[in-house]
């Protein structure tokens, strides 16, 4: 089956709170089911994807107000999908937030390639990669 590959990626930029993760989801699901992907192969994109917009959220910002941008493209292999906050970046998140630690290793399950970086500026991408012909990685 041809995959769907985007001319253009997406671009969404989304204020960094809890409402805003299903937003997210909801596009990048839209993108992989167009796409020809497999339902549990979509399962798997939609959990890691709620996952690192999830920690965004909760870790990025303290009590500040700021955004989540993500970008997506798609290509006749892989979807790859940019998850950026602006936020104190996961070093400073790693050391001031308690319950870091599941969030990425289910990311790097789930995917076939996650990438995690700290921006000098500021703030976090995550970047998954997930190749089109290939078995969903979650559970059933």
């Amino acid at each position: 089956m041809p995959r769907m590959t985007l001319p253009e990626p997406l671009r969404v930029e989304v204020a960094a709170r809890a409402e805003s993760v299903p937003v997210v989801r909801h596009a990048i699901v839209g993108i992989a089911d167009a796409g020809g992907l497999e339902p549990l192969q979509i399962k798997d994109i939609e959990i890691a994807v709620t996952e690192a917009c999830t920690n965004a959220v909760l870790h990025a910002y303290d009590d500040e107000q700021g955004t989540i941008d993500v970008t997506a493209w798609a290509g006749e292999l892989q979807l790859v999908v940019a998850i950026r906050d602006r936020g104190r970046g996961m070093s400073a998140a790693s050391k001031a937030t308690p319950g870091l630690g599941l969030g990425i290793p289910l990311m790097e399950g789930l995917a076939d390639q996650a990438t995690f970086r700290d921006h000098p500026g500021g703030g976090t991408e995550v970047r998954l990669t997930f190749l089109h012909d290939r078995p969903a990685k979650g559970p059933a």
